[in-house]
């Protein structure tokens, strides 16, 4: 084929984009969220609060990334290059900085010496659990096609 009959077909079946800066504004603006939201719960929010928002941010976007289909032509190995590069990549990243933090407030929600409810120790462990199972399948499927090239 042509050069010039490739190239339309690869336009149509990819979003035009520039590969990175998707992650890097995507991974700006979820630090600049993080920053503005702690700045303003501070003082509202205790711990546990805080813990609750941010692992439900994280697990929405993991849910986002499930719940959002890839290009109807998901075959296509340029299809597939554009949906990791313009959303999955920046959801993951994103997700990865909420639920950084959400675990950071947790740890210190877990630390307090005041007894809580078990309610309150389990739930914002199990809204922690998206991230860490989306990161450890994305593990193994690296290992997967690792192990058989």
């Amino acid at each position: 084929m042509s050069a010039e009959f490739t190239r339309p077909l690869i336009l149509v079946l990819v979003r035009p984009m520039e590969p990175w800066s998707n992650t890097i504004l995507f991974g700006t603006l979820s630090a600049v969220a993080i920053v503005l939201m702690q700045i303003m719960l501070r003082l509202r929010m205790q711990l546990w609060n805080r813990a609750m928002l941010f692992a439900a941010l994280s697990a929405a976007l993991i849910v986002l990334i499930y719940a959002t289909p890839p290009y109807r032509d998901s075959h296509f190995a340029g299809a597939n290059f554009g949906y990791n590069f313009s959303f999955f990549f920046p959801a993951l990243l994103s997700s990865f900085l909420f639920w950084l933090v959400a675990l950071a407030s947790y740890i210190g929600f877990l630390r307090r010496p005041a007894g809580t409810l078990p309610f309150k120790i389990s739930l914002p462990a199990l809204l922690l659990l998206p991230f860490a199972l989306q990161v450890s399948w994305v593990i193994a499927l690296m290992v997967m096609v690792k192990s058989s090239v």
